[in-house]
């Protein structure tokens, strides 16, 4: 993640009380599955869709001040090939 994008979310997330910060990682996951993802002519759509979610979750991350244990969480996970499962 490059230092300005960090920056924006970090400010984001200054900005944003925590419940505030769990309900726009919720809208953005409601708003990621709705995406019609099989369809070519909303491609940009869903990768738009994934990348809300994506920020969002760093802003919740930035928020609850879990970053790194979520960071390493998700690597111990994938190195476990617990990803599917859950």
């Amino acid at each position: 993640m490059n230092e300005k994008h960090y920056d924006n979310l970090y400010e984001m997330a200054q900005n944003t009380s925590e419940p505030g910060a769990r309900l726009y990682a919720e809208l953005a996951a409601i708003r990621f599955t709705n995406a019609d993802k099989y369809s070519q002519d909303n491609r940009s759509e869903f990768i738009r869709s994934i990348a809300v979610l994506y920020n969002m979750l760093d802003i919740l991350c930035i928020a609850l001040d879990c970053e790194d244990e979520v960071q390493d969480t998700a690597e111990q996970l994938a190195a476990e090939k617990f990803l599917p499962r859950v």
